[in-house]
């Protein structure tokens, strides 16, 4: 992997896998081409909730946001109109399509901005940020599920926190994920009992209809058989009043 670079900063403008390797020149056309494929693109989508703002340093204004992801349109809030102190409020919601896996990490980035709407004149950016998400992308993509990012970010500092005052120790952590471990398989074993339970409850349903059907059966037999006699004297009493 080579950093590609060119003239002027020395921020790298992306990087180069690739594999090299000498070969004998006829060695090659004994082997079958190889497809090269990318995986496969599956489409997902990034739900953000803008809340609200704080400290902005405004007495007054008229505010908005725009979020946006990569190459991504850009998506904005409303305007909350004659905003004192900074302190607006929108609860707005925002979703932003993405398909994964991105061709590159940085277009796994949020980008959020601050805007000041005006009537007269243009609109004034107040302040702007990203949040890296791509490896949150990695981890939806490979796991196949939904991943709250915050959720994740909080317990990472929570965590993170009691380590630095010495609440919990490596052990208490790798404790920790072999409960995790142990209340999967026990939610496994769980399931298991439960299907052989109604397995077991539905054999013993057949047989008990079976016995019914065999008492059923037995039953009508032995009121054929009382019954053949009486029968039996019946037509004979009608055959001799024929006669």
């Amino acid at each position: 992997t080579r950093s590609q670079k060119r003239g002027g900063p020395p921020t790298p403008g992306g990087r180069v896998s690739l594999g090299l390797e000498t070969r004998p020149e006829a060695a090659p056309r004994r082997d079958k081409p190889v497809d090269l494929v990318g995986p496969e693109k599956k489409k997902f989508q990034v739900r953000v909730i803008c809340w609200k703002s704080v400290e902005v340093p405004r007495e007054m204004g008229d505010y908005y946001c725009e979020f946006w992801i990569g190459d991504s349109r850009k998506q904005k809030t409303d305007i909350h109109w004659r905003c004192r102190h900074g302190k607006a409020s929108w609860n707005w919601r925002v979703k932003i399509p993405v398909e994964l896996p991105l061709d590159a990490p940085e277009k796994g980035r949020l980008s959020m901005q601050l805007w000041d709407q005006d009537i007269i004149k243009w609109n004034d950016v107040i302040g702007e940020s990203e949040v890296d998400l791509y490896k949150f992308f990695l981890k939806a993509y490979h796991e196949k599920r939904s991943i709250n990012v915050f959720s994740l970010v909080n317990e990472a500092r929570e965590r993170k926190k009691a380590e630095e005052e010495g609440l919990i120790t490596e052990d208490d952590l790798l404790l920790e994920e072999e409960e995790d471990d142990d209340e999967d398989d026990g939610e496994e074993e769980d399931g298991e009992e439960e299907d052989g339970d109604f397995k077991e409850e539905a054999r013993r349903h057949d047989d008990d209809g079976g016995a019914e059907d065999a008492e059923d059966d037995d039953d009508a037999a032995e009121d054929d058989h009382l019954a053949g006699p009486q029968s039996s004297a019946r037509e004979r009493d009608d055959s001799a009043a024929a006669a």
